[in-house]
């Protein structure tokens, strides 16, 4: 999650092997100027919780997410299909000739449509992961 954070332009400094200090930016995210790719790996929460937080950045900035296989098996099409009807991103699933591109969430180039000030009221079916909540409130 930390070099996921530092891909998308957050200053993380690292103090010890157990404490970082990360520096906030008062709300204003810059636009991304290059295209990052994330790994995801296997996390399910770092893939909720960045979801979300793609939705803050200014218009046109878009991100690569990529993942172990596994994370295709896990939950996150709810919030995702949410986010997406609330135009908040723009999502393109990248073809990937090893896997079934049927079943594959992962690789996808997710783009902010900077248009988080404008939601009103989310509602969320949370019965298949309560994070989908946890990364909406964040």
């Amino acid at each position: 999650m930390l070099n996921a954070l530092r891909a998308l332009g957050i200053k993380i400094k690292s103090i010890d092997n157990s404490t970082v200090e990360i520096t906030g930016t008062d709300g204003n995210l810059r636009r991304l100027e290059e295209e990052p790719t994330i790994h995801l790996g296997n996390s399910g929460t770092s893939s909720r919780f960045l979801m979300v937080f793609l939705c803050l950045f200014p218009k046109d900035s878009s991100v690569i997410l990529k993942s172990d296989p596994r994370l295709n098996k896990r939950p996150i099409m709810t919030l995702i299909d949410l986010l997406v009807a609330q135009k908040l991103i723009k999502i393109e699933h990248l073809s990937n000739t090893n896997s079934d591109a049927s079943q594959a969430i992962f690789p996808m180039r997710v783009t902010s449509l900077g248009n988080h000030r404008n939601v009103k009221d989310i509602e969320i079916l949370c019965s298949d992961t309560s994070q989908f909540a946890t990364a909406l409130l964040l």
